[in-house]
């Protein structure tokens, strides 16, 4: 139970949008979890994958934002520099 505390009520830095695939697939594996009426009928397991590829693909964004935003700055940088 500790586990799903720490997943469930976590701030994922870098990796959730709000209102977006984490979240909501966090959500639907607490509903299954503590089987809340009109809960999806996925089993667990299921639900536990639907999450980690949900994290996998907002991670994937948050990095690539990142990297735009460096570039940026280099890009800001090299030319302030430039003697």
């Amino acid at each position: 139970m500790r586990w799903r505390n720490e997943l469930y009520d976590a701030e994922l830095i870098g990796v959730e949008e709000l209102r977006g695939k984490v979240e909501a697939a966090m959500v639907r594996f607490r509903r299954k979890f503590y089987r809340v009426p009109g809960a999806p009928e996925e089993d667990l397991e299921q639900l536990a994958l639907q999450l980690s590829h949900a994290c996998e693909v907002e991670l994937r964004a948050s990095q690539d934002s990142l990297l735009e935003q460096h570039k940026t700055i280099a890009n800001l940088l090299t030319i302030n520099v430039k003697p």
